[in-house]
């Protein structure tokens, strides 16, 4: 997209064509662009939705000034990497970089670098200077990623200077290049030449060879920079999430214990930074429900991810695979109890209760309240139309015991139980021809499951 502008730009600076000739030749690319937006726009929206997740907009904890004075420090951050690369990271989400205030040095200095940058690109318009040229290309393929026209969901990236970083080159090189006619190739220079090479070669030859290793896979990716982001909160859920990982393929205990306990730490001092961020607060739960199966702690962590994504499916999954080693049944009804009032739409949490009730406390009640709230949402499972059967039959409701062990018996037809608690029911409704005729589906089920 910022193409559109710097492909006239450089024709500007480097040919004489007239006007009307670059302008046609453009067309190509600015109406792919027209049809990439409109694509972009039909799929994702038009970025009206107000996003209101730290890791997703970094600005939302910040003021205006403040926001501005952040975008204006990572606009100097860009220009002193690429002076010196060091140190690099894969992760500038908050708070690697703070929250920064217009009376920071820094901020300050680099507002006035861009200042001179602006006017250096400006003053060399008229006479078409390399120099001028280069700032623009700069400046204009920056822009879009700078957070100053859109936020881009981070503070910055290194990635983003990829192809400003060509507006640096050509500077460099002209430098190079002024620096051989002011002086010509005299000794010193010559020999400054070769330093000043051998230096920038070696250097990058070290530094990109140590990121191609951190860059091995994610552990180690992780690892390394959660030592330089060590204030941000994904850099610490990231190390955190996949250091609990790779403990599940430790054998030995103690050290697995210990790679446990640093997960648990780097996802606690995530929390500390982001409160709400439901990454960290899953994977904290999935470490205390692995550490020592501290199921206390691991349903506190679940239920506070759950209050901020109420329907994600993997923390119900995680809920259920720690209650379900806990034989405490009013422990287990407290717990369902809970995160019903966080989301009361959840088939398996209604199903749950409803069991709970019914199976092992004998109240038909509250089983039944809660087995026909879960039906309402999945009419075609089996167990729960089976059970609600039972309850009812159980209670007395005949008619409606018959009508779910018919559906029961719908969805599963070779299930022999349904068709003895159905043959019991017609009994019981004194619909003999029908209990006769369920009596004989038994017989052939049974001769069926002998052979």
């Amino acid at each position: 997209i910022t193409f559109i502008i710097i492909i006239p730009v450089t024709i500007y600076f480097f040919t004489k064509t007239n006007y009307k000739k670059y302008i046609l030749s453009l067309l190509p690319l600015l109406i792919s662009s027209i049809i990439f937006l409109l694509i972009r726009k039909s799929i994702l929206g038009d970025g009206s939705i107000q996003v209101d997740e730290l890791m997703n907009n970094p600005f939302i904890e910040a003021s205006i000034s403040e926001k501005y004075a952040i975008i204006t420090f990572t606009l100097g951050l860009y220009i002193k990497l690429l002076f010196v690369p060091h140190p690099l990271t894969f992760d500038y989400y908050p708070y690697h970089i703070e929250i920064m205030q217009w009376n920071n040095i820094w901020v300050i200095l680099s507002g006035i670098i861009y200042i001179v940058l602006i006017v250096i690109s400006i003053k060399g318009l008229k006479n078409k200077s390399i120099y001028s040229y280069s700032v623009i290309f700069f400046l204009i393929s920056l822009s879009i990623v700078s957070n100053v026209i859109f936020p881009v969901g981070t503070f910055m990236n290194e990635r983003f200077l990829f192809i400003p970083s060509i507006g640096f080159c050509l500077i460099i090189g002209k430098l190079i290049l002024d620096l051989y006619s002011r002086y010509g190739l005299s000794v010193f220079i010559r020999y400054s030449i070769i330093i000043f090479l051998t230096l920038i070669i070696s250097s990058s030859w070290i530094k990109t060879l140590s990121r191609n290793r951190a860059w091995k896979n994610d552990f180690t990716l992780f690892s390394t920079d959660v030592k330089t982001s060590k204030n941000s909160a994904k850099s610490n859920t990231s190390y955190g999430g996949n250091l609990l990982e790779k403990s599940t393929e430790e054998k030995n205990e103690l050290k697995r214990e210990e790679m446990q306990r640093t997960a648990i730490s780097h996802l606690k001092k995530a929390l500390k930074i982001h409160p709400e961020y439901v990454d960290a607060l899953v994977l904290a739960g999935n470490a205390y429900a692995s550490y020592n199966q501290m199921n206390d702690s691991a349903l506190y962590y679940y239920k506070l991810a759950l209050k901020k994504a109420p329907k994600k499916d993997l923390i119900f999954k995680n809920i259920h695979f720690v209650l379900n080693r806990i034989e405490d049944v009013d422990y287990k009804i407290k717990q369902y109890m809970e995160i019903y009032k966080i989301n009361p739409n959840r088939f398996d949490v209604c199903y749950k209760l409803g069991h709970l009730y019914g199976r092992y406390k004998g109240n038909l009640t509250e089983s039944i309240k809660y087995l026909e709230r879960a039906v309402y949402f999945k009419n075609d499972d089996f167990n729960i139309n089976k059970d609600l059967g039972v309850a009812y039959g159980i209670s007395g409701n005949y008619e409606k015991s018959k009508y779910y062990f018919l559906q029961a018996i719908k969805i599963n037809p070779n299930d022999i139980d349904c068709y003895k608690n159905l043959y019991i029911t017609y009994s019981n409704l004194k619909q003999y021809n029908e209990a006769a005729k369920v009596l004989d589906s038994i017989k052939k089920i049974e001769a069926q499951n002998n052979l």
